[in-house]
Order: C-alpha cells, then sequence, then structure tokens
C-alpha cells in the first residue's frame, strides 16, 4: 500500500525542504532545498537555486554557490566564489570491482548485500578567497590553496597551490595572480581570517587593484 507521502507533489516536499533549511540557517541566503545533513555554513553564506550541498560539507564565512553547482563533499574556506554548475568533490566509484555501478556494490544495491565501498574517501579543501569558474570539476583528494582561480570547464586532479590561475582539461598552472612575494605577505597576514571589524581598515584595497609595490613597501616597514 502506498505512503501518504508519496501523494504529496514533489514541488511541495522541495518548498518543505528549503523551509526547514532557511530555519536552520537563519544567517545565510537559502534558495535550494537540497541540503544535506550535517551540514556547516559560516555567517553570510550564499547557497542559490538548484544547487546541492551533501552531507558533511563545511563552508566558511560569506562564501557563495552559484546556482546548480554540487558541493557533494569536501571543506570550503571564507570567501569563497564557486560558479555555476561547479562539481565539486563527487562520489568515487570503484575500477578494480567486477562493476563500476553503485546499483551491485553500493548502499541501495539491487542484492541488499552489505556495503564496503566509500563513496568519499578523500574529500577536497578548498581554501579562502578561491573562485572556481562555471562547470568546473574539482575531483576528491585535490587541495586547492587560498587566493586561486580555477577556470570555467577545468578538470582539477591536482593540487593548486595557492593564488595559483589553473585552466584546462586537465587544469594546468598558467601563472600565479602575483608576484612571488606578494605572495608570501598575503599568505602571511591572512586577511580572510579577520572579523568584519577588522576588515573595514581593509576596505579601500579591496576597491581596485593590488599596488604590489606599495605592499611591498610596507611590508619592508614591518621588519
Amino acid at each position: 500500500m502506498p505512503s501518504f507521502t508519496e501523494f504529496i507533489p514533489d514541488c511541495l516536499k522541495q518548498y518543505i525542504r528549503m523551509l526547514a533549511a532557511k530555519l536552520r540557517y537563519p544567517a545565510c541566503f537559502i534558495g535550494t532545498p537540497f541540503m544535506g545533513k550535517r551540514v556547516m555554513l559560516g555567517k553570510g553564506c550564499s547557497i542559490s537555486r538548484a544547487a546541492e550541498v551533501g552531507n558533511d560539507v563545511r563552508i566558511g564565512d560569506f562564501s557563495y554557490v552559484n546556482c546548480g553547482a554540487i558541493i557533494a563533499s569536501g571543506k570550503i574556506g571564507r570567501f569563497c566564489s564557486i560558479g555555476p554548475y561547479a562539481l565539486i568533490g563527487l562520489a568515487d566509484h570503484p575500477t578494480n570491482y567486477l562493476s563500476t555501478s553503485p546499483l551491485l556494490y553500493g548502499g541501495n544495491n539491487i542484492f541488499r548485500s552489505r556495503n564496503s565501498w566509500n563513496d568519499f574517501p578523500s574529500p577536497p579543501e578548498i581554501g579562502s578567497d578561491v573562485w572556481i569558474g562555471a562547470q568546473a570539476f574539482v575531483r576528491q583528494g585535490v587541495r586547492i590553496g587560498s587566493g586561486a582561480i580555477v577556470g570555467a570547464g577545468a578538470i582539477v586532479t591536482r593540487d593548486v597551490p595557492p593564488f595559483g590561475i589553473v585552466a584546462g582539461v586537465p587544469a594546468k598552472l598558467i601563472r600565479y595572480r602575483f608576484e612571488p612575494l606578494v605572495v608570501e605577505q598575503l599568505l602571511r597576514e591572512r586577511w580572510w581570517e579577520l572579523d568584519r571589524a577588522e576588515l573595514a581598515k581593509w576596505q579601500e584595497r579591496f576597491c581596485g587593484p593590488v599596488d604590489e609595490l606599495e605592499l611591498l613597501a610596507e611590508e619592508e616597514q614591518l621588519r
């Protein structure tokens, strides 16, 4: 006999799930019902429509996930920008099993047998102030350093250094956003860890290009 819930329209179920998520994360904008269990969101996060956030995902303050993106697993830092339809930390399938179909080995397999496979053995870790372009793919096991940029459509299979710019299939390092000494200084300052009041002192710096000579001069004065 069908259960009562089978007669409830999917659109109503999703609306109720989204309302529940909005109540769970009152300091964030939630535009999707697809929020997993034990998700941790920092204040000021924005999860756009049709985005999906998997179980145990952690996203830092003031990061946003654009429409259609899937964050299946992993940790994302503060002030990150996740582009539309990006795919991050999706489930792995075994390559040395008889089949790669989870219907034969997974938790809901057709034999109802015990599942010994871990879909998320090594969730990715993404630093702060990272921009991941539209339709980029970030596999499990990858570490992306703070300040990095991942080009649209890139397939990231290896670690990305801080402030590096990668693109392509597979993604390769194109260049760094700043000169090495500037990158070192920014990694020491770690502005993304400051609270909102302290960040206000940096307001002018955020409103224009980085003056690398000025930053290096400030570094010299501190020595």
